[in-house]
């Protein structure tokens, strides 16, 4: 007999939770890669700030430092994390930077990590330039020696000093550093080339040596002073002790003997040889003590005979007459008398020569004569002009010689006047062009009165005239002007004596090269170009002639890190393979310096910074921020329903660091899923209905970047479509098309009585739309309260049906049975 079973189908929702997939960290969008240090930072200063992101809310960052380099330049604080899921963390400096020794850019690596994945940073620390180094001097110790007529205004020693500063850090100035006025007065020093000169001639007898002490400091903010300096950034100024110069002064012969008296005078005792005699009849005996005797009488009568020259009045006349005095003009009168009595010969005057060749005596030897001298000074009257002993005088000088120097003329000067005393005063002018001429001086000076003659120096009195650059050649006269005798007589009217001076200057090296103001600064430079490249090229000019004014280039540094060369002429090429994506830019300095035939000391050069762009080519292909392994949406998503976010980040710049999304096709998740670009970013979206393909599906996202030959990456991800419960299980055995429960229509099965208990009766069979456990069916029993459920069981997993009491047709036929679906 048939009877029937009511089926009942439930189905309670069932909440399947997704596992929770770890993302990595990524670097913000945007993040600067690069900061600026000065070498003046203090140990300790935080210098920069690391941040990175993380879109795991439970995750915590670990920064570390990936090179034993960045370990020693920076040290990390403590991540602190904000509110917007981006964690940051300090660098601060481990020690005191320095780009005068060392590279003036520093890469760090850093290593971002959570509990599961890591990322790298790459971070450029940029290093400013202090003012943290002293001029050193070079060739030390310092010591010369020097003659005592050196002359003055000439270079008789020069110190030199480098400093590894930059632009007015590196430029060295130099002192005499002393309080000794005579030292002062003494030497002078050419503060920006280090050449030392007399300010006065030495003397070896009055001091035959001297101790100098000579500073050097630069011309930055605080200035560097000495060899001896440790500057530090934090302090107001540097200190340190100038350098030791010993200048030995040499003897000359140019001192004569001197009595120690000038004046001597001494007195003798007339008859200091013999022992008085008193008495007229004493023969005095020079080996007795004393001569005794009395004295008689004895008269004599003195007869007068011609014995006794005339004698003249005046034994030395002297009288003076003018030069211009006329024939027959009186000059002077002689008087004398004679002693003898009588007349014997009458008195008569005679000149004689004052050469002796004729004496009185050999007049008449008979007659007695005397000599009185007469001496005749003829007077002179102002009738000449003063003269120079030449017409013209040449000389040369080296442009900027300074002020009171000396000029080597030739020939010599000699000024003179014939006339004598007063009469020959006169002064020496410089004019030019017949007006005063202040650009040169005179030995003795325009002030000074010479009489009779002198030798003339003629000295420089503005430096400032002395540029070769301007002129090669300056002309200029030099007249004698008379002055007045005492009693302001006048000075009769003659033309002036005037002497022409040619001076010829000499070009020294006194001019740097100088670059063009408009020439440019900035060069640049594809990342892929060939060695050898031209960059481009840089002109100087130096005003200064020959070798003075040829210029050669150079770079500090050797062109950084040997990236670029430079020619003697300027030109600037490449020297090793570049690549903007380590790094984008240079800073190089051209030295431009001139006298290259010149030793080291005597060169001038100059400093020109100049910038090297390197320039983008697309030659890096885009590269992702992270790996996502898996990522799970439910099927029953909606149509653009966000999944995941995708960051591919391109090194390149400009278009070609532009990136754009898509899906790769040839996958069995390309056509269900769509890419969109946002803010850099792609948002891996639903594309179409997930429904009935739950399970694993790969997506290919492609990462392409925009330039003229575009170059790509691909990204893989794994999506879980998690299966949901939507349908209801069907039985189909019994069909449950049969139950029609308003009609009272239920399935029926019959069964033969009388079976072995546990006897399969059917299996029960339903299907489920459903997949994976929601599409799992499981077989249950519904008591009832007219308890025919007690005479069955079924196989929750099989839908067997079994008997589980006897079946008697006759104590009951139908069995009313719900069964119920899970």
């Amino acid at each position: 007999m048939w009877r029937y079973l009511t089926m009942i189908v439930l189905c309670p929702q069932v909440a399947i939770v997704g596992a929770q997939f770890n993302n990595p960290p990524s670097i913000p969008v945007n993040y600067r890669r690069f900061f600026q240090a000065s070498e003046g930072d203090p140990v300790g200063k935080v210098v920069f700030t690391l941040k990175a992101n993380d879109q795991d809310p439970n995750d915590v960052l670990e920064f570390t430092s990936l090179t034993d380099e960045t370990k020693a330049l920076v040290s990390l604080g403590t991540p602190v994390k904000g509110n917007d899921q981006t964690w940051s963390c300090d660098l601060s400096l481990n020690q005191r930077l320095d780009r005068d020794q060392s590279p003036e850019t520093r890469t760090l690596f850093f290593g971002i990590s959570d509990r599961n994945a890591q990322v790298q940073l790459t971070i450029i620390m940029i290093i400013e330039d202090v003012n943290d180094n002293p001029p050193t001097f070079l060739g030390l110790p310092y010591k010369t020696s020097i003659p005592e007529d050196f002359q003055t205004g000439v270079n008789f020693f020069s110190v030199s000093a480098i400093d590894p500063d930059l632009n007015s850090g590196g430029t060295v100035v130099y002192t005499i550093a002393t309080d000794n006025i005579e030292y002062q007065q003494t030497f002078e020093i050419q503060e920006y080339v280090g050449d030392i000169q007399l300010k006065k001639q030495l003397d070896y007898e009055d001091r035959s040596f001297y101790h100098l002490k000579v500073s050097a400091t630069d011309q930055g903010q605080p200035p560097c002073p000495g060899l001896a300096c440790l500057c530090n950034a934090s302090e107001a100024v540097c200190e340190g002790e100038p350098v030791d110069l010993f200048i030995t002064v040499e003897d000359v012969q140019d001192t004569p003997p001197v009595f120690e008296r000038l004046f001597n005078m001494y007195s003798v005792p007339e008859d200091s040889t013999l022992p008085p005699c008193p008495g007229l009849a004493c023969l005095c005996n020079a080996s007795e003590a004393v001569c005794e005797g009395e004295p008689v009488d004895l008269f004599i009568t003195v007869e007068d005979v011609q014995d006794t020259p005339p004698v003249f009045e005046r034994l030395f006349n002297m009288y003076s007459v003018p030069e211009d005095s006329p024939l027959g003009f009186s000059i002077l009168q002689v008087q004398a008398t004679d002693g003898d009595r009588g007349v014997a010969v009458p008195n008569q005057a005679t000149e004689v020569p004052s050469s002796g060749s004729t004496s009185p005596a050999s007049l008449d030897p008979k007659i007695y004569s005397t000599l009185t001298n007469v001496s005749i000074i003829v007077t002179d009257v102002d009738d000449h002009a003063p003269t120079f002993n030449e017409d013209t005088y040449t000389a040369s000088v080296l442009e900027n010689t300074p002020s009171g120097a000396p000029l080597t003329v030739s020939p010599s000067i000699i000024v003179s006047d014939l006339d004598q005393g007063e009469n020959s005063r006169f002064r020496v002018s410089v004019q030019k062009d017949g007006a005063p001429y202040n650009g040169f001086a005179t030995l003795p000076g325009a002030g000074q009165i010479i009489q009779g003659s002198s030798s003339v120096t003629i000295t420089v009195g503005d430096s400032s005239l002395l540029d070769y650059e301007n002129t090669h050649s300056i002309t200029f006269q030099l007249v004698l002007i008379e002055e007045h005798p005492s009693g302001n007589a006048p000075v009769p009217s003659r033309p002036t004596s005037t002497a022409t001076v040619v001076l010829d200057l000499q070009d020294a090296n006194d001019n740097s090269p100088v670059f063009p103001s408009n020439q440019t600064r900035s060069f640049f430079i594809s990342e892929d170009a060939d060695l050898g490249f031209v960059v481009g090229a840089v002109t100087a000019v130096d005003a200064d002639s020959e070798n003075f004014g040829k210029v050669v280039f150079s770079l500090e540094t050797d062109g950084h890190n040997e990236e670029f060369n430079i020619s003697l002429e300027g030109v600037i090429s490449l020297a090793k393979q570049l690549d903007r994506e380590t790094r984008s830019s240079y800073s190089l300095v051209v030295m431009a310096t001139d006298s290259p035939d010149s030793p080291l000391s005597q060169q001038r050069s100059s400093r020109f910074p100049i910038t090297v762009y390197v320039e983008d080519v697309n030659d890096v292909d885009p590269q992702w921020t992270q790996v996502i392994p898996l990522v799970s949406v439910q099927e029953s998503a909606d149509i653009g329903t966000k999944i995941t976010d995708l960051i591919a980040i391109d090194g390149d710049q400009g278009v070609n660091g532009q990136i754009g999304y898509s899906i790769a096709p040839g996958t069995n998740g390309s056509s269900l899923f769509s890419v969109q670009e946002i803010d850099g970013r792609a948002e891996l979206r639903v594309g179409s209905s997930l429904i009935g393909h739950s399970g694993l599906l790969l997506v290919k996202v492609i990462a392409t970047d925009k330039g003229a030959e575009p170059r790509s990456s691909e990204a893989g991800v794994t999506v879980l479509v998690i299966d949901e419960n939507q349908f209801d299980p069907v039985f189909t055995n019994p069909d449950e098309d049969q139950l029609n429960v308003s009609a009272g229509e239920l399935p029926e099965i019959t069964v033969d009585e009388e079976q072995a208990i546990n006897t399969i009766l059917m299996q029960l069979q339903a299907t489920d739309r459903d997949q994976g456990l929601n599409g799992e069916i499981n077989f249950f029993l519904v008591p009832s309260l007219n308890k025919d459920f007690e005479f069955f069981t079924v196989d929750r997993e099989t839908g067997y049906l079994r008997a589980a009491r006897r079946l008697d047709r006759e104590t009951k036929e139908a069995y009313e049975v719900d069964n119920r679906l899970k």
